[in-house]
């Protein structure tokens, strides 16, 4: 079957008469009314989407800490956020636990929370390792691993850097080392 192309430009002219003849044309535009502003809404911040990715929302959680306090993220905005997740058969969680422990020291006063969200293991497992590695900061159980799925989780260690605001800065899939800690520290810090 041959197309004949004297029909498709003809449809083709057709097409674009229709399109320009049916663009209204403003021969006297109405002049600009000035109006007052709308009332301030009561939440003047707009709203962000959550996701555990890089200039989200990070998703809220409650765990139960080590020490039978419960913890959540949400009552932390205000403070930067560093939270990795590990579990005792991951030998580079071990690796980086001394560097955890040196942050939370070095940071802590500056508004710095270091969580280490434990999966799989049990409290008593949790407690051991973090009585042999001197362990201070808060190890969060998440024995079914629901905070790990919503935070799409597939490695351990597996960072996120949060900043006072709630928002997720940075993500490291990973062992880190100190200077890369400090670095993405400072920046959740400002």
């Amino acid at each position: 079957m041959r197309k004949n192309p004297t029909l498709l430009i003809l449809f083709i002219f057709c097409l674009m008469f229709l399109m320009t003849s049916c663009t209204p044309e403003v021969s006297n535009p109405e002049p600009e009314v000035e109006t007052s502003p709308a009332p301030e809404a009561s939440n003047p911040e707009p709203e962000v989407e959550t996701s555990p990715r890089v200039g989200y929302l990070a998703p809220d959680f409650q765990l139960a800490s080590s020490d039978g306090s419960q913890i959540a993220l949400k009552d932390l905005r205000g403070k930067a956020v560093f939270i990795t997740f590990w579990d005792t058969s991951c030998l580079y969680c071990r690796y980086e636990m001394p560097r955890l422990q040196a942050l939370h020291k070095k940071y802590s006063d500056q508004g710095l929370v270091v969580l280490g969200i434990n999966m799989k293991d049990s409290l008593e497992e949790v407690l051991e390792y973090a009585r042999t590695l001197h362990v201070e900061f808060p190890m969060l159980l998440d024995s079914d691993e629901k905070v790990a799925r919503a935070y799409w989780v597939i490695d351990r260690p597996h960072a996120f850097f949060i900043d006072e605001n709630g928002i997720i800065t940075n993500v490291h899939i990973g062992e880190l080392s100190t200077a890369a800690m400090e670095e993405q520290v400072q920046l959740v810090l400002k």
